[in-house]
């Protein structure tokens, strides 16, 4: 009767060191992700007002030659911060194009959600 305790014993104990080598493989892939965004973020804080603003015309540049932005009635975009490119002039083409243009919002009830609402020259 040991023998089926043993084997039990052994599945469990399996299926339990599988599963903590996926958690510690995850925590290494978060703390790398963690990682990158810290440099990353070092590196656009680094860059001066000129070169963001060569960033972001480039970025603009490179979205009006896409083909996929004529064919888009709606854009997703973002209020740039801690050193992101500065979406603000394709947010102003995509009006001038007459396109909607949303921005991520938290959700109110629903924690770690997103709500995309419309965002005018108004706003």
């Amino acid at each position: 009767s040991a023998q089926p305790v043993y084997s039990t014993f052994t599945k469990h104990a399996k299926c339990i060191n599988e599963t903590v080598k996926k958690m510690q493989k995850q925590n290494v892939q978060e703390d790398c992700r963690k990682v990158y965004r810290k440099v990353y973020r070092k590196k656009r804080q680094a860059l001066s007002y000129q070169e963001q603003s060569i960033a972001a015309h480039d970025l603009l540049s490179i979205c009006i030659a896409s083909t996929t932005l004529s064919q888009v009635k709606t854009v997703a975009c973002y209020i740039a911060n801690d050193g992101e490119i500065n979406p603000i002039a394709i947010i102003d083409y995509c009006w001038q194009q007459g396109k909607s243009v949303l921005l991520p919002v938290l959700h109110p009830f629903s924690k770690g959600h997103l709500l995309f609402v419309e965002y005018h020259p108004h706003s």
